[in-house]
């Protein structure tokens, strides 16, 4: 809790940055680099958040290893991959005491709660059922009215300009 919370200044940012990175790092696993992620930004209106990616999800049997230890990566030995510190999935509890993950895997969907525990991250798992949606991760959760403010300029910018968050994001990256 505390590593988390004095690595990120702007924790807003590092919330798109981290998790934004962490989809396109799915799409290229999955040779999907031309296929866009989904990314909702926060309004006055709607102060839900949520990035979904098309990558191959996580294996349900390691998904509560990973999102429960920080430094635990998916990416690890990889240099062709932008994150593998094992830090990006935890960003949201920088934000928000709880955010919901949607997985698909191998034709199964399961949703799972991340809270926090005395600090700790920990996961519970809300519902598991077959599905043929395509494989990838939805990470979600609700913005506080303070904290829309700072997400609000980009979702103008983006609908102003007819461009899509992704490409702002991916600016912002490199």
């Amino acid at each position: 809790d505390i590593l988390l919370s004095k690595m990120y200044t702007n924790k807003p940012g590092a919330v798109i940055r981290e998790l934004s990175s962490n989809a396109w790092d799915a799409h290229k696993e999955a040779g999907k680099e031309d296929v866009p992620f989904d990314l909702h930004l926060p309004t006055w209106l709607d102060q839900s958040f949520y990035i979904r990616d098309y990558g191959t999800g996580i294996p349900h049997s390691q998904f509560e290893v990973i999102y429960t230890n920080v430094g635990k990566s998916t990416k690890e030995g990889s240099n062709e991959l932008i994150g593998g510190y094992g830090l990006g999935s935890k960003t949201p509890f920088t934000m928000t005491d709880t955010f919901m993950v949607e997985n698909w895997n191998g034709g199964i969907k399961t949703t799972w709660i991340c809270f926090k525990d005395k600090g700790e991250p920990q996961v519970s798992k809300v519902s598991e059922e077959p599905s043929d949606e395509p494989s990838g991760l939805k990470v979600s959760f609700s913005f506080d009215d303070g904290d829309v403010t700072l997400l609000l300029l980009p979702s103008l910018v983006t609908g102003w300009l007819k461009i899509t968050s992704t490409q702002i994001i991916m600016k912002m990256l490199w």
